[in-house]
């Protein structure tokens, strides 16, 4: 069996890292939403963003899941009903080279060019925190759509809570951190254990 927020997880993943939607097959407002494959990428082993054994090479735009707490919605249920409704608490944190001698350490994109992008770390790294929610938050990125499995537990709403900070980390690493509420509804006969 499965954990409880494997699925969510490999969801948000697949939005965040995999490119789902941009492709258009989930319309094209998904496409225009979605991030492409390219942007971001997960750190080794989803590694601690604050963790100093994470290399050079890997630190810019990679990111890390936190999953933070878990509790029940506003409207309590009835633990004898089959479905189960939850909101688990999902930190995004995204690490960006920063400084003038981490250039070489840049995953420029686009028309990025990596001494500038280096040099203004905190702006890029909160263009990019909106482009997340805008994704994230998508609705028709995160449901299930047609070719989808039916997921267990499915995700029926993801919101940003608060605002997306950014702090430095030793001297060439910045990290941008936005908090996400992810509602889930769950199958309570699945005994979800590793």
């Amino acid at each position: 069996m499965a954990q409880l927020l494997d699925v969510p997880e490999t969801r948000l993943l697949a939005i965040l890292t995999g490119g789902r939607g941009a492709d258009g097959t989930l319309g094209s407002q998904a496409q225009s939403a979605s991030l492409a494959a390219t942007v971001f990428r997960r750190l080794p082993q989803n590694a601690p963003a604050e963790e100093s054994g994470v290399g050079g090479e890997s630190v810019d735009r990679g990111l890390e899941l936190e999953w933070a707490d878990l509790g029940d919605t506003p409207d309590s249920d009835n633990e004898q009903n089959a479905v189960q409704s939850r909101i688990a608490r999902c930190n995004v944190r995204v690490l960006y080279a920063l400084g003038a001698g981490a250039s070489g350490f840049v995953y420029a994109q686009g028309s990025e060019v990596a001494a500038t992008v280096a040099l203004n770390a905190r702006k890029r790294a909160l263009s990019d925190a909106e482009r997340i929610r805008r994704a994230l938050c998508f609705p028709a990125l995160f449901q299930d759509g047609a070719g989808d499995s039916v997921s267990d537990p499915v995700i029926y709403n993801v919101t940003r809570i608060g605002r997306a900070s950014c702090g430095v980390i030793g001297d060439e690493r910045l990290v941008c951190v936005s908090a996400f509420d992810v509602e889930i509804q769950y199958t309570h006969l699945g005994s979800y254990n590793p």
